[in-house]
């Protein structure tokens, strides 16, 4: 899937407020592509997405589902209520994480292993 197609997949699965940040986002998808720079928030969903794209992570029906903190982004899967998080670092890296069941966060390998891993109470 391309960074368009993710960010779609993803708006279809996410509700208020953060359907407009993927709104938001798609508006301006063209401009990223080409080096512009966005706010910080919308860099970091940038970031998210060009890891979902690099890593051929399949979206369908995942939605955007918080945002913790600011550098974290949880993803929720509406069929499954299976979830992972991606956390983008200051230098733009992604690395997918999952809460532990003492809801502290860790890393993982792989989205697949913060899937298989995270703790839903």
């Amino acid at each position: 899937m391309r960074k368009k197609e993710i960010a779609n997949e993803l708006l279809k699965n996410t509700v208020e407020p953060l359907n407009v940040l993927l709104s938001n986002y798609l508006l301006i998808l063209s401009e990223l592509e080409e080096g512009y720079e966005s706010d910080e928030q919308i860099m970091r969903l940038h970031y998210c997405i060009k890891y979902i794209e690099e890593n051929n992570f399949d979206v369908e029906d995942w939605g955007l589902f918080e945002i913790p903190h600011s550098s974290v982004h949880a993803f929720h899967n509406k069929n499954t209520d299976c979830f992972f998080d991606l956390t983008v670092h200051d230098t733009g890296e992604v690395s997918p994480e999952y809460l532990d069941n003492e809801y502290n966060m860790q890393g993982a390998k792989s989205i697949q292993d913060a899937i298989a891993n995270y703790y839903v109470s």
